[in-house]
């Protein structure tokens, strides 16, 4: 049987036994559509799952993680503490759409803010 001929099919089906109601919005925008937005899919996404609440945490999660790493003295506790960081933010840019992943910090990238978080600031003469 074709494909088209299987949906239609199903959709008489449904509009038979009352489970597809083709009236249910007639002349009405869909439920969670804003009219001409079209990121309106994300946004009903990240409303209905506090999302944004959920990024704010994570974000200072990940910042405190990293400024520890940072000025932490022991470079072996350096790494394991930006091991834990890193291993939160992959479990959360697993969960979460591409527009709020968080950045998962290398070695290197580590190693040069240590180096730089180092450097006396010059100070200013007046």
């Amino acid at each position: 049987m074709d494909p088209t001929e299987i949906a239609e099919k199903m959709m008489l089906e449904a509009l038979q036994d009352g489970t597809l109601d083709p009236t249910a919005h007639a002349g009405q925008p869909l439920p969670e559509m804003r009219a001409n937005d079209p990121g309106w899919w994300i946004r009903s996404f990240l409303e209905r799952d506090a999302l944004p609440e959920r990024l704010a945490e994570a974000r200072a999660t990940a910042a405190r993680l990293l400024d520890s790493a940072v000025s932490v003295d022991d470079l072996t506790a350096a790494r394991a503490v930006l091991a834990q960081r890193n291993a939160g933010v992959r479990r959360w840019n697993a969960e979460v759409p591409d527009t709020h992943r968080l950045r998962v910090v290398t070695e290197p990238q580590l190693l040069e803010m240590r180096a730089n978080a180092r450097i006396p600031q010059r100070r200013r003469s007046d």
